[in-house]
Formats: C-alpha cells, sequence, structure tokens
C-alpha cells in the first residue's frame, strides 16, 4: 500500500520507566504494518539514563525512519512541547503517542485506512484499555457525541493516546497550549469552536495501565486550581456561558475534593465500560 507519510510525536519526562517505555516505542516502531516515516521524541527535562541511550541506539540503528529529537534541559510542560512538536513535524499526518501505552499492530493501518475514507475528518481516535490492578476498563465515546459541543461541555470526548490527527487544523486553530491536565482536551474544544470533525474507530487499538496515582493526580486543591483555569480559557473564547463555568465548578469540586476511592468509583462507574 502506497501511503501518505506520518509523524508520530511523542513527549517523555521525568516519571516515564524505561520498560514501558520501550514495550510503547516497539510497539509503534517495529510492530506496525504502516510505520511512520518520522519519529519525534520530545524530551521534557531530566529523564532515565536508560531511556536516553535507547533513543539514540534507535537514531542509530533505525534507518527507515527519520528519528528526530527535541531535547529540554529543564521540565516545559506538556503544552509546550507537544506545541513544539507539532510545529516542528515534517508531515501533515501526527500521531500521537503517550510514552506508556502500547499499541496494538494495526493501530497505524486502521487509522491510516479510516482517514483515506473520511478525509473530511480532523481527528481520528480509537477505544482503548484500560488495566488497574485486576480490572480492564474500556473507553471510547460515540462519533455522534464526539462532535456535540454541549457533550464536550461536560467531557472530553476523545482518547488523545489514539489519535491521529491533522497538522494543518492543528494549527489553524493556534496549536496546543500551556493548559496543565487539559492539554489535549483544550486543543480538541478550540477544534471543536470552529467546526473540525471528529470521528472513531470502536475498536480497541490501545493499551494503558493506570495505577493509584492516577486518581491522587486528578484530586485535591491543586488540581482544581488547574481545572478553574482550564475553565477560564473555556469561558474567555466564549465555549461556555458564565452559568456553565459556575455550575462545572460546583460539580466537579464534588469529586475533585473527596477522597480517591469516590474518584475510582466515579471514572469506573460512569466514564469506562468494563472488559
Amino acid at each position: 500500500m502506497i501511503t501518505k507519510p506520518i509523524t508520530a510525536l511523542l513527549p517523555i519526562h521525568k516519571k516515564i520507566n524505561f520498560y514501558e517505555f520501550k514495550k510503547s516505542v516497539n510497539s509503534v516502531i517495529y510492530k506496525q504494518s504502516i510505520i511512520p516515516k518520522e519519529f519525534i521524541f520530545i524530551i521534557d527535562g531530566p529523564i532515565d539514563k536508560k531511556i536516553n541511550e535507547y533513543i539514540k541506539f534507535l537514531k542509530k540503528k533505525i534507518k527507515y525512519t527519520h528519528i528526530q529529537i527535541l531535547k529540554y534541559t529543564t521540565n516545559r510542560g506538556l503544552g509546550i512541547v507537544l506545541k513544539n512538536g507539532v510545529i516542528k513535524a515534517k508531515y501533515d499526518l501526527i500521531l500521537r503517542c503517550d510514552s506508556d501505552d502500547f499499541s496494538k499492530k494495526n493501530r497505524v493501518k486502521l487509522l491510516y485506512e479510516f482517514h483515506l475514507n473520511n478525509k473530511h475528518v480532523s481527528v481520528i481516535d480509537s477505544a482503548m484499555s484500560e488495566k488497574i490492578g485486576n480490572e480492564k476498563r474500556s473507553r471510547f465515546i460515540d462519533n455522534k457525541k464526539k462532535n456535540s459541543l454541549n457533550f464536550f461541555k461536560f467531557r472530553n470526548a476523545i482518547n488523545h493516546p489514539t489519535v491521529l490527527m491533522k497538522k494543518k487544523d492543528i494549527l489553524d486553530v493556534g496549536n496546543y497550549e500551556n493548559v496543565p491536565f487539559f492539554e489535549d482536551y483544550y486543543l480538541w474544544i478550540k477544534l471543536k469552536k470552529k467546526n473540525f470533525i471528529f470521528a472513531g474507530i470502536n475498536k480497541t487499538l490501545v493499551n494503558t495501565k493506570i495505577d493509584f496515582s492516577f486518581y491522587e493526580r486528578r484530586s485535591g486543591k491543586k488540581y482544581l486550581k488547574y481545572y478553574i483555569s482550564f475553565l477560564k480559557k473555556c469561558l474567555k473564547i466564549k465555549f461556555i456561558s458564565k452559568f456553565e463555568f459556575y455550575l462545572l465548578i460546583t460539580v466537579r469540586s464534588l469529586i475533585i475534593l473527596n477522597n480517591n476511592k469516590l474518584i475510582n468509583y466515579f471514572y469506573s462507574k460512569f466514564m469506562r465500560t468494563s472488559i
């Protein structure tokens, strides 16, 4: 199959485990039926020495794809480094990857084939599975909800670790921004506000593991502060009304400021499907 070239963006930060990183990278750079033509590793501050060495090894060994390294000596934040990664991407189709998630064998092929048949779509995602302890859950939002402005006001409809997106459309809305914890979500909102189209494949193409710290990071006063800052940006661009702004703060505060077991219950009961 003759394909358009694809750039894979893979940000890395200091908390990433080497073995998870290696498994994640190998699942895209070795095991796909369609391999991205370009890999951009974005190193956001100091990282595990083994990860640095493995990236250098790949750059030297891999000849069938171009490997580019963007390295920052201090942590800049996900929004900033992704913004620079998008700008540096050589190709219009960008595969969004997380450095601790595992892509299934035909992930790139299925996303690309969907793109060929739906070239009007700006962002394509898929279902993804999450494993926490012995429990396995699935997350996927149907295409009708993905393209509902009202749904996006209350919930992120896109699985960012599974995404294939168009660079030109991302740049059209101003690219990623520094919105801690909500970098992808805010980008989708800017796209939605300008009526770009989203779609997804209801098939699990990415697996991830979640530990209890996932819920710890999404709870407490600090996280609530980030959430309110995110809502202020949504209010500024008139994506939400003042009434919705205060409603969302009130409702989400009850969850964010509660204990982690309740947050886990909320995610598993209302935002995920058991497998």
